[in-house]
């Protein structure tokens, strides 16, 4: 649960980072729309870093199960096999 929280904090650090990047500057930073623009952007810059995060655990987990799923596999085969 902290190492989430860790992670958290560090994407939106980093994400905090890359917002002054966007091409935001042509408002000024007192207006709403500066606020609106940089909003949409660390929405964006979350959500794809989320996403990223998603699919590199998926990838790690399949990889790590992929011996144990093959093991359950021939356990279901040899039952079917048995049960005939």
């Amino acid at each position: 649960m902290i190492n989430k929280i860790c992670i958290l904090i560090f994407l939106l650090t980093l994400s905090n980072v890359h917002a002054e990047e966007l091409s935001c500057n042509n408002f000024k930073k007192s207006t709403s729309d500066y606020l609106k623009c940089k909003a949409n952007y660390l929405k964006q810059k979350t959500i794809s870093s989320t996403t990223k995060i998603i699919n590199e655990t998926k990838n790690y987990q399949d990889k790590e199960w992929e011996k144990e799923k093959k093991k359950i596999n021939k356990v279901k085969k040899k039952l079917l096999k048995d049960d005939n």
